[in-house]
């Protein structure tokens, strides 16, 4: 479907500007695409097709490489100028409808990193470790004096033909997105391979849409409790500082009354020589 679209004073340029009113109606349709102000331009974000005619052009494409920087590089991404990718450029997804708002854990969305209770089958003991991961970011982030939102932040994720994620070289010197990467991609991959080894674990009885009330079958035990993190990513969870059990050179959880944390990080027993 195809749209004409009317650009409040394009007529003030006489045939001497015409470049002017060319570069004029990109900037406007890139401010209307990719920040969101609609004002001047088209409202491409709600009609991609519309974005694509106006802004995804030869002319756009010279006046914004002449700018070059930040903005050839979003224009470039949402067109895919020149690669053969759609508007909003060349963007997969991992469709997890199955699991979302599924049993205790797997809350996503507005919900995400929220989750009590045991873990009702497989499916749901992968998405606690992955909210348990994902609230160490938090935790982290706020004891690390730095900020991290698993909710709104974003991650670089540097892939390769083995299906390999590299999240610290996609990522360096950003804690966030590194730790976020590490806590996503796991994720992905264990779901992955469960449905791969296992799909006839699955059931959909446990999608909230089916009547299954999280609020009831997943109690949360305890009241407000100070929580510090242990564990390397994306194996990080909280544990209650208060509960009498320590984290073993950042890593390992044991319990002072019979354990004793070791120089190289591993656990003892009270008695026992460390390795």
């Amino acid at each position: 479907m195809k749209f004409t679209l009317f650009i409040p004073g394009i007529f003030a340029f006489n045939g001497f500007d015409t470049e002017l009113a060319s570069s004029k109606l990109c900037d406007w349709n890139y401010e209307a695409c990719i920040n969101g102000d609609t004002s001047m331009g088209a409202d491409c974000l709600m009609n991609p097709e519309l974005g694509s005619d106006l802004l995804c052009t030869e002319q756009c494409f010279d006046h914004f490489e002449t700018l070059g920087g930040e903005k050839l590089i979003n224009y470039e991404s949402f067109c895919g100028f020149r690669s053969n990718c759609p508007p909003g450029g060349c963007v997969s997804s991992f469709n997890i409808d199955k699991i979302k708002q599924y049993g205790c854990w797997c809350n996503f969305d507005d919900r995400l990193t929220e989750g009590s209770g045991e873990p009702i089958n497989e499916y749901d003991s992968v998405c606690r470790n992955f909210q348990l991961c994902l609230r160490c970011t938090r935790i982290d982030a706020k004891n690390g004096d730095y900020s991290c939102d698993p909710k709104t932040d974003t991650y670089g994720a540097e892939g390769n033909s083995a299906f390999s994620i590299d999240c610290s070289a996609a990522n360096a010197g950003n804690l966030c997105g590194e730790s976020l990467c590490s806590c996503n991609q796991n994720f992905l991959q264990r779901i992955f391979l469960l449905n791969w080894i296992i799909p006839s674990l699955y059931t959909p009885e446990f999608l909230h849409s089916r009547g299954f009330n999280h609020e009831l079958e997943c109690p949360y035990v305890g009241g407000h409790r100070e929580v510090e993190c242990c564990g390397y990513w994306p194996d990080r969870f909280p544990y209650s500082t208060s509960s009498g059990r320590s984290c073993c050179n950042q890593h390992t959880i044991y319990n002072p009354v019979d354990e004793v944390c070791c120089e190289n990080g591993t656990v003892a027993h009270l008695g026992q020589l460390c390795e």
